[in-house]
């Protein structure tokens, strides 16, 4: 069935397995009746069946809307639009379904053939990979899997003079589109693979999909190289078909493991300044809540509870706050994990 499913992905255009139905209110995920609604109408499009809903001959079937989703989204109202229950079903069960009806199964064509640009950052190596690394075994794995086609850059001089590190890591689309031109494929992959410091950090895959003008991105935290990458790759499918709906550049982000990270500044004078510190951290993508443990006038220590860890939450303080300025811990007192700063203010 895991082999059917993933064929069926990527023969398929996923829009034909995509229902959206106009709601009143989003809940924390969609009713049954909701869900057996939405696969009535993927049904009906697929079958030109009209009123399956309420036909006996496919009660069965929609018995297994749950079971048979891939994902679901809510659109917010504007422009006079209604709430919207977006939902994407897995191609591979309602194929068979179709096939065991004598209906077609819809066809679009051969796999998507993706070509993979992959930096990686690890203390103090910073490259861009090719087709030999375990890294790129891992991804090449997991997309033949769900029958995906992944091409790699040859990095020779041609491509790493068009092409740099810095300029992968950065998302310089420009550049990354011009290094693309000789190669054979119809969307770009570029993926960032970094572990934070610390023997116990996370490593983190951040994905960018871009097909034509429309992209998607999203991220994965894991305990190894490894789990980052599977974790990642594994939404590939969901996230092609996000990328590929009409006008709409999709933005999703895989939910990360919450930890507590331990956060130690220097050089906070004042209550302003403690204010300040503060406000910064909470502004954070991933900072869910902030616990003072410890003022004195020499260090502020804190406790922050992060999506993503200790990884995520140094490199959104490195991104966005420039007035924590990295430094080494003065107390030998300071757990060894914990990431250490000067107030620059």
């Amino acid at each position: 069935m895991a082999s059917l499913c993933a064929t069926a992905m990527a023969m398929t255009d996923p829009s034909l397995y995509r229902a959206q139905l106009p709601i009143i209110s989003a809940e924390s995920q969609p009713s049954s009746d909701e869900l057996k609604m939405a696969l009535a109408q993927v049904l009906s499009k697929l079958t030109n069946v009209q009123n399956i809903d309420s036909d006996p001959a496919w009660t069965d079937s929609l018995n297994h809307a749950k079971d048979w989703m891939l994902s679901y989204q809510y659109i917010p109202a504007n422009n006079g639009n209604p709430l919207t229950l977006e939902v994407d079903f897995d191609p591979g069960p309602i194929s068979q379904l179709l096939k065991n009806k004598g209906h077609a199964i819809p066809n679009s064509g051969p796999p998507r053939r993706l070509l993979v640009w992959l930096a990686i950052e690890n203390g103090e190596q910073q490259q861009l990979l090719g087709s030999g690394s375990t890294y790129t075994k891992t991804i090449n794995t997991q997309a033949k899997q769900k029958s995906i086609t992944t091409e790699w850059p040859l990095l020779d001089l041609t491509d790493l003079k068009a092409l740099s590190f810095n300029q992968a890591w950065k998302g310089d689309w420009p550049s990354i589109d011009a290094a693309s031109k000789r190669y054979t494929q119809d969307g770009i992959l570029l993926v960032h693979l970094s572990k934070g410091d610390g023997d116990q950090a996370l490593w983190t895959s951040e994905w960018t999909l871009k097909m034509g003008q429309q992209s998607v991105d999203w991220a994965f935290s894991g305990n190894d190289a490894t789990a980052a990458l599977q974790g990642g790759i594994a939404q590939l499918p969901t996230m092609m078909a996000q990328g590929s709906k009409s006008g709409v550049a999709a933005v999703a982000q895989a939910p990360l493991p919450v930890s507590q990270v331990e956060v130690v500044v220097y050089g906070i004078g004042d209550l302003s300044a403690m204010d300040g510190l503060k406000n910064s951290l909470q502004q954070l993508a991933p900072v869910q809540d902030i616990e003072v443990v410890e003022v004195s006038p020499d260090e502020v220590i804190l406790n922050i509870n992060a999506a993503g860890g200790r990884a995520a939450l140094q490199q959104a303080i490195a991104d966005n706050v420039m007035s924590l300025v990295k430094t080494e811990a003065s107390d030998s007192s300071i757990k060894s994990d914990a990431l250490t700063y000067q107030w620059a203010l």
